[in-house]
C-alpha cells in the first residue's frame, strides 16, 4: 500500500484552557497532521510558528509524534494561541485568540513548491488566516487531491455562498453543520452535485454525510462520553482523506473516520500528549 503524503496547511499554536488549567499543542494543521499520521499518512503542517518557548513545545510534540516540520516557518515573534472554554455540550468556545506570527501571514515560495510534492492537501477557511488559505487556493496543483475545510461557516452565519468562489480551485469540499440541518445539508448538496465535487459534511451528534459521483453516503456518530469535542472535525477529516485516497471504500473511510473522532472526544484537547 502506497504511504500518501500529507499536508495541512493553516493555524498551528497553543490551545489554552484556563478553567482546567491544561494546555495542548493545537490549531487545524496541527491537529490534521497528528491525525493523518495516526492513519499511517507521511504528514507534514505547512504553517508558521514564533522563536518563543511555545514554539520549542510544538516542535518538539511535531518530532516526537513524526510529523514532518520542513514546511513549518520559523518567524520572529510569539506563536499563535487560544483560550477555550467548554460550553454545557463541551463544545469549544473560543476566547482571547493571538495569532502573533501568523497576523497576515502568506505561504513563502518554498511551501508553494512543497505543496507540488503532495498526494493530498489541506486547508482551512477562516477569516483570520485567509491569506494562507488563498494562497493555496490559487496554486495549480494537478497530481494533488486539494482540500478545503470551511468548517461551520459561523462568521457568514452558515451561508455557503461563499463556496462558489472557491469552486474551480479544489477537488474536495469540508462543512461542519449543527444549525439548520436539513437546509444547509441540501444546499450543500447540490453545490457539490453541481460542480461534481467530493463533499464532506460534518453533523456532529448526528453523524456525518459524503457526496461522491451522484451518490449519498451516511455514518452515524459513536454514542460515547463526550468531554470536549475540539478538534473532533479535524480528526475525522485527515482520516477520511487518507483512507480514501489509498483507494478504501467510502463508507469505510467514513467509519475509520468516525472511530477518529470519537477517540478525540473522549478526553480534553485534540492530540494526546
Amino acid at each position: 500500500m502506497k504511504t500518501i503524503r500529507y499536508a495541512a496547511i493553516g493555524d498551528i499554536g497553543i490551545d489554552i484552557y484556563p478553567k482546567l488549567g491544561k494546555r495542548f499543542p493545537g490549531g487545524m494543521a496541527l491537529n490534521s497532521a497528528y491525525h493523518a499520521h495516526a492513519t499511517l499518512a507521511d504528514s507534514s503542517v505547512v504553517s508558521a510558528v514564533g522563536d518563543d518557548a511555545e514554539a520549542r513545545f510544538i516542535r518538539n510534540f511535531l518530532k516526537k509524534n513524526t510529523i514532518l516540520a520542513e514546511a513549518l516557518e520559523v518567524v520572529h515573534g510569539k506563536t499563535d494561541t487560544v483560550e477555550i472554554t467548554l460550553d454545557a455540550r463541551a463544545r469549544p468556545q473560543y476566547g482571547t485568540w493571538n495569532l502573533g506570527v501568523l497576523t497576515k501571514y502568506r505561504l513563502t515560495k518554498k511551501q508553494k513548491q512543497y505543496l507540488h510534492t503532495q498526494d493530498t492537501a489541506v486547508a482551512v477557511h477562516l477569516p483570520q488566516l485567509r491569506r494562507m488559505f488563498d494562497d493555496f487556493a490559487s496554486l495549480t496543483l494537478p497530481h494533488t487531491l486539494k482540500v478545503a475545510d470551511f468548517t461551520d461557516l459561523s462568521e457568514h452565519k452558515g451561508n455557503q455562498d461563499i463556496l462558489r468562489e472557491y469552486v474551480d480551485c479544489f477537488n474536495v469540499f469540508a462543512l461542519s453543520i449543527d444549525e439548520k440541518i436539513e437546509e444547509r445539508l441540501d444546499s450543500f448538496e447540490e453545490f457539490v452535485v453541481k460542480n461534481s465535487k467530493i463533499g464532506v459534511a460534518l453533523l456532529g451528534e448526528k453523524g456525518s454525510k459524503v457526496f461522491h459521483n451522484r451518490k449519498q453516503y451516511a455514518q452515524h456518530a459513536i454514542k460515547t462520553n463526550i468531554v470536549d469535542t475540539t478538534g473532533a472535525g479535524d480528526a475525522y477529516l485527515a482520516t477520511f482523506l487518507v483512507e480514501y485516497f489509498q483507494d478504501m471504500p467510502i463508507s469505510y473511510a467514513m467509519k475509520k473516520a468516525t472511530n477518529a473522532a470519537s477517540w478525540v472526544i473522549q478526553k480534553y484537547g485534540a492530540v494526546q500528549l
